[in-house]
């Protein structure tokens, strides 16, 4: 299950259609506070798509160590469409942090999360 996290109502709405076409299912979350509620009723996630800069104070590296707590092993995948400032942010969030800009290709976005996920089995 894939859990996609921003503001832009129509841009969360295509990414959950893609994701479902792709046959994941794909939960969504306009921002932090609302993803965790999301995250403590779901049975299980296995993926964490989030913008790196939200509006409401909590920031999306809290949003992820706060998702990891309820979901140790969640695989999160930052996005941003201003690159230089989201490579700023996703560094300073932790070793290995996954981004991807916007706009991106639907066949990029695929791949991508699939290598994300396929990297999570043993």
């Amino acid at each position: 299950m894939v859990l996609v996290v921003t503001g832009e109502s129509d841009l969360r709405g295509l990414a959950a259609a893609l994701l479902d076409a792709l046959g994941y299912r794909a939960l969504e979350a306009e921002d932090a506070p609302s993803a965790l509620l999301v995250l403590k009723e779901a049975a299980d996630v296995d993926l964490l798509i989030t913008d790196v800069v939200f509006a409401h104070p909590m920031s999306a590296g809290d949003l992820a160590r706060e998702a990891r707590t309820i979901f140790p092993d969640l695989a999160v995948l930052y996005t941003s469409s201003d690159s230089d400032e989201a490579v700023r942010q996703v560094e300073r969030l932790e070793d290995g942090a996954e981004l991807i800009g916007r706009p991106c290709r639907t066949g990029d976005l695929a791949r991508r999360v699939r290598a994300i996920l396929d990297a999570r089995k043993p």
